[in-house]
């Protein structure tokens, strides 16, 4: 294999290409182009092969956001209005800030467990033999 499971990851984590590694993989905020501006690369297999990160976004958003403030009500450090608030207001602005981030990463866990897939890690047809 060519391009490592380890260099897929980076790549796709700094919203680069799986395949040859260059920039512009975003359209804009919540959006990736279709292909790569540079090499070509097919970024989605399918419709809806991004959808996966709005469940990172609530695992996240519970995870960073919910859980903490709900200790702290708990504990009696905020009040109840204030931990909702705090959770949604929270909740909201890390799903919305690291969205780019979570679509980096929907694409990292297809290619790192499909590196196979990458047109930079497909061996080339080789020519028929000649008679």
């Amino acid at each position: 294999m060519k391009i490592s499971r380890g260099e897929i990851a980076q790549r796709c984590l700094l919203l680069r290409c799986p395949n040859c590694g260059e920039g512009g993989q975003l359209r804009s905020w919540f959006r990736m182009h279709p292909r790569c501006p540079h090499c070509g690369m097919e970024y989605a297999k399918e419709d809806g092969f991004t959808m996966g990160t709005t469940s990172i976004g609530y695992v996240a958003a519970i995870v960073l956001v919910v859980v903490p403030v709900c200790i702290l009500v708990v504990m009696n450090v905020l009040t109840v209005w204030v931990g909702v608030a705090i959770g949604i207001v929270g909740s909201l602005g890390l799903s919305i800030g690291l969205y780019p981030v979570f679509l980096g990463w929907v694409l990292m866990t297809y290619y790192v467990s499909n590196a196979e897939h990458l047109p930079g890690n497909q061996e080339p047809l080789k020519p028929p033999p000649t008679p």
